[in-house]
């Protein structure tokens, strides 16, 4: 039975596993976190995406959106009357008061001193008609004429702000004046001019000619130097 002892035999009682040890010995790896390899290794970084430019464009890109309605600001046209609040004024209004109490009395009394009478309060009331409307055209008249004298004082600093710039604009660079120009540069001008209510026209012309300086740059491709040092213009970029 020797050679056939083992076999028969229980078998021994496995070795407990300690942690961190292998049976082999080996420590055990350690559980991977996010961002790290399984053999504890971090990963290099990804590249980087190279940063755009700034464009000289960048400081203008809010010029032509629009501004919020001033809430405060003054109507351009009249105000529009209601008509419900004008039949209440007018339904208040008692025109019977300039018939006299003869006149009363003599068409209470009838007759031909009736007739002559109630003529005379008819036509007293008419007129009084008239003279209240002809005093409150006049002064809504008024009313609307005060109101776009204010509008047109409120305007001339700023026509005079407007012209100032254009003159200055000129002096820097005729071709300002140009018309195939102009209209682009008044637009240009009117909308600096709204964005920027307290620059001065020398302000403002500064800021003209830097958008169109800018906007330049943008449009012409740059000088690339060829290997002889030459300069010359890539215009497949321009196109």
């Amino acid at each position: 039975m020797g050679m056939f002892d083992n076999m028969f035999a229980p078998a021994a009682p496995a070795t407990p596993v300690t942690p961190g040890n292998l049976p082999d010995g080996s420590a055990t790896p350690a559980p991977a976190t996010p961002g790290t390899a399984a053999n504890g290794a971090v990963p290099a970084a990804a590249p980087a995406e190279p940063a755009t430019p700034d464009s000289p464009l960048d400081e203008f890109k809010t010029l032509w959106e629009d501004l919020p309605t001033d809430p405060n600001a003054a109507p351009d046209t009249p105000t529009v009357l209601d008509p419900a609040k004008l039949k209440e004024v007018i339904t208040k209004a008692d025109f019977t008061q300039v018939i006299t109490p003869e006149n009363l009395t003599a068409i209470a009394a009838g007759g031909e001193e009736a007739q002559a009478a109630f003529t005379a309060s008819m036509n007293a009331v008419a007129q009084q008609v008239l003279l209240q409307a002809t005093l409150a055209g006049n002064k809504m008249t008024e009313q609307a004429v005060a109101a776009a004298i204010a509008k047109q004082t409120e305007s001339i600093p700023e026509l005079i702000r407007t012209q100032s710039l254009s003159n200055n604009l000129v002096k820097a660079n005729p071709i300002f004046s140009n018309p195939a120009a102009k209209p682009i540069m008044e637009a240009l001008q009117s909308q600096l001019a709204v964005k920027n209510p307290t620059a001065t026209p020398d302000e403002l012309a500064t800021m003209t000619q830097e958008f169109v300086v800018a906007l330049g740059q943008q449009l012409v491709p740059a000088p690339e130097a060829t290997p002889e040092g030459e300069v010359s213009l890539d215009w497949s970029k321009f196109a």
